[in-house]
């Protein structure tokens, strides 16, 4: 068998190991999600600005006890 031979299977195992483990790890990741919103009172482009974030579900009093 020649150089080329040995080489080009191995290459390709590797590429395909790569995709697969790849693909593999985007799935299995959580995508983060929120109903947050952002705004501030009269924004300016290119100024600095005050932004408030409202998180529909926040608490003062902080997480509820785990059951």
């Amino acid at each position: 068998m020649s150089i080329h031979g040995r080489w080009i299977p191995r290459i390709l195992f590797a590429a395909g190991a790569v995709v697969v483990l790849a693909l593999g790890s985007a799935l299995q990741s959580p995508t983060a999600s929120a109903h947050v919103h952002a705004s501030s009172d009269n924004p300016v482009r290119g100024a600095m600005a005050l932004v408030t974030f409202q998180v529909p579900n926040e608490s003062n009093v902080g997480p509820p006890p785990p059951p």
